[in-house]
């Protein structure tokens, strides 16, 4: 789809292959990364690197053998908790958040000072920040499907519930060039490291089941479990 033709979906409520975010969380971003907005709104890299960035891309699926995912005849091995939680799904949204750039270069100068409480604390609220994002970028996912008379299932993540870290590389192939702000490293982790990825089943049986030890792969052997 163009961008012409994504937002004619959007108007005429169907749902579109994918839709871009951009949360208002910009004043946030500047004072974090340690910039004026006068010199920001004079400096469009330094615009760009201090938003925050999210976004997602709509592609059909299927559930596969062995508790995987097929989205265009690629396989997604999340294992079969993740594989049943998108049940009723013909959609998935795969999305990714990030704070960018400019909460590297704080937490770097935070670091130089040398306060580990401060660090601690800005780390904590980064946390909360990409929280915030994320739960954004969902409530709007939510809306849209919503519109189109479809339901949506909880997110799951690259790294969770028996699903390998490794297929971040798959998830990310799927992922228009330049949406996400994001790099993988070797290891797949991310960069920045405030950032999230993952997958959203849709559709019209689509259902948000319960997180937590309901799903958890130590379920019946875990000392802490309620």
């Amino acid at each position: 789809m163009t961008s012409l033709e994504r937002c004619q979906a959007v108007l005429s409520g169907e749902l579109p292959d994918f839709l871009p975010v951009v949360p208002q969380s910009f004043m946030f971003a500047v004072e974090t990364a340690g910039l004026r907005i006068s010199d920001v709104n004079r400096n469009g890299r330094r615009m760009a690197e201090c938003k925050a960035r999210a976004g997602y891309r709509i592609v059909r699926c299927r559930l596969g053998d062995g508790g995987s995912i097929v989205c265009d005849e690629k396989a997604f091995h999340t294992g079969a908790i993740i594989a049943q939680a998108m049940e009723g799904a013909s959609k998935l949204a795969l999305f990714t958040v990030t704070l960018g750039a400019g909460y590297e270069e704080w937490m770097e100068r935070i670091r130089e000072e040398g306060d580990i409480v401060k660090e601690f604390v800005a780390d904590a609220v980064a946390s909360i920040c990409t929280d915030g994002v994320t739960e954004d970028l969902l409530s709007r996912l939510r809306t849209a499907c919503a519109i189109a008379g479809l339901r949506i299932t909880n997110n799951y993540s690259p790294g969770y519930c028996s699903w390998a870290l490794k297929e971040q590389r798959l998830l990310f192939s799927f992922i228009p060039e330049g949406m996400s702000g994001i790099r993988l490293t070797e290891e797949c982790m991310m960069v920045p490291a405030k950032s999230v990825s993952g997958i959203v089943g849709i559709g019209k049986e689509a259902e948000r089941r319960p997180y937590g030890c309901a799903v958890c792969t130590m379920r019946g052997r875990c000392r802490v479990q309620s």
